[in-house]
Parts: structure tokens; sequence; C-alpha cells
């Protein structure tokens, strides 16, 4: 099993679509048993994969938890469930307890859903960056989890980078985009000088590309592809209409793109070779 952060200091990148859609492509392309962890508070990974009604059904459900109670200490969780009246157990959530199954035909694709109240534990007790890792040590039988991280320095993306083995950056072909990335080099450096671990990148992925790609963007992409010659992927991930519709859709885009009956579209081949990029580069990274 292979944990990725998928991380950028930036918002608006195309991060969480990216991350939903290549997670979606892995199960149902290539038959891979992956697990999807929302570890952001705004929790759009989580509603591009379940509507309305599915998560308000999971929030509801008194034997359904969501990422926020893996980063909840044994004794105050238990409090909780003695508040509602529910029967204590051992304290500890469980996967089958957070986990959202996502319909796919092939492979396997579990979803960990976020809250917007996940923010209340930012400021949380020290140590508690260490929980999701700690936690997901104990999850078999996925090939990938993927972390859907927040654009923001945070205890949420301290504990992602705690958790993963490595990680891969979406970025945006545009000048104020690119100027992310060595903010994140820097605070990557600083948190291996901190915590004692050095996480490779597995690559840098061109995401919200236009069909008709401008000289500013081709600049962008240039400077970027030179001072990361073996990091940018080949691949990219196009900026269509279809793409953004499918997320209001809460449709992984290549189910959408049936239902709208465009399997064709150009956005459909650049997602198929992104993720035949992605697991070379998987297999490559180690």
């Amino acid at each position: 099993m292979k944990t990725i952060a998928i991380i950028n200091m930036k918002g608006g990148v195309g991060k969480t679509t990216l991350t939903v859609n290549l997670a979606h492509a892995l199960a149902e392309i290539h038959g891979k048993r992956i697990l999807l962890v929302d570890i952001d508070p705004q929790f759009n990974a989580t509603t591009y994969l379940m509507n309305e009604a599915e998560y308000l059904a999971h929030l509801q459900n008194p034997d359904k938890r969501t990422i926020k109670d893996v980063f909840i200490p044994n004794e105050q969780r238990m409090s909780m469930v003695a508040v509602r009246q529910r029967v204590p157990g051992t304290g500890t959530v469980s996967l089958a307890e957070t986990v959202y199954s996502v319909p796919v035909e092939n492979g396997k694709l579990d979803l960990i859903p976020s809250v917007l109240d996940l923010m209340a534990l930012q400021f949380a007790d020290r140590g508690t960056e260490h929980r999701l890792s700690r936690w997901l040590a104990k999850a078999t039988g996925y090939d990938y989890v993927l972390i859907d991280c927040p654009p923001t320095i945070s205890i949420f993306t301290q504990a992602a980078v705690l958790a993963s083995d490595t990680y891969l950056v979406p970025i945006k072909p545009d000048p104020i985009s690119a100027l992310g990335l060595p903010l994140l080099s820097r605070w990557l450096r600083d948190t291996s000088d901190t915590f004692g671990k050095d996480l490779p990148c597995m690559g840098i992925v061109f995401c919200m590309v236009k069909g008709s790609v401008t000289n500013q963007m081709k600049q962008t992409m240039a400077a970027v592809r030179d001072e990361n010659p073996a990091l940018v992927f080949d691949s990219t991930f196009r900026d269509a209409t279809d793409v953004a519709s499918s997320a209001r859709a809460s449709l992984p885009y290549l189910k959408f793109a049936d239902q709208v009956k465009r399997p064709n579209h150009p956005a459909v081949a650049d997602l198929k070779k992104l993720v035949l990029e992605f697991l070379r580069r998987s297999k490559n990274n180690g």
C-alpha cells in the first residue's frame, strides 16, 4: 500500500478535482483498491463523491464517523459517545465506521468524508498531527491511499505529510500558481527537519489546462519544467466544462462523461494518460 498526499499551498489549482478523478480512474479502469481521505475542512472531495442526501445520511447515521473522529483522542470520543447515550466500545474509530463506499464497476473506491467543523481541531494538542499516520497504519486491503489536503499550512497538512510515503503537486499553469511551489518545498524541508521525515515528491501535474494553451501558459509550463525537469508529468489534466459539471453533479468525471454521452471527450483521454503515468511513476518511486 502506498500513501500519497495531494498537496499545494495555493487553492484553485484543481487539487481536489485531480485527487477525486485520479482515485476513481485508478479503481474503474485499472481495478485498483483505493482509499481517498478527505482531510480538507472545506470537504470538497467529499461532496464530489457523495450527493447531498448521501452525505447527510452518513452524518446522521449514529454508526458512522468522519475524518474528524480520527483526530479526537479516544477518551474524549468515548465521553461524546456517553453523552449521546451510545454504548461505548474501545474508543478507537474503525475504518468501517468512517468509510463511504463509492459505487465502481471495477476495483474498490472508499472515501473517508470530511466535515466543516474539522477546523475546530486546528489548534488541537501537540501530537494530534501523528494520529492519522498511526490510524492509517492499521488500514489494509488497499493499493493506494490518496489524501486530499487543504491549501494551507496547518495541522492537517502536517498530518498528511507524516502519514504519506510521497506527495503529488497539482499546479495551474499560471505565474501566480507557480509561486506556491517554492513555498511548498521550503515548508516540506522545515517539516522534515522538525519531524525527521524526508518525503519524496512523486511529481508535479499541470491541471486546469485550457484546450487552447496561451503563450503565458506555455511560458509558465516551460519554466516549471526547466526548474523541475524530472518531476513534471508529461500528461496534463484539461480544464473542461464537463469536468466542472461532474463536480456539481457529485459524479466522477469518467462516469459523468458516460452519462452525458461524451466518452471520447479530449479530457477523458487526458485523464487516462495521466493515470497511466501515475502508475509508472508510482512504481519507479518505490
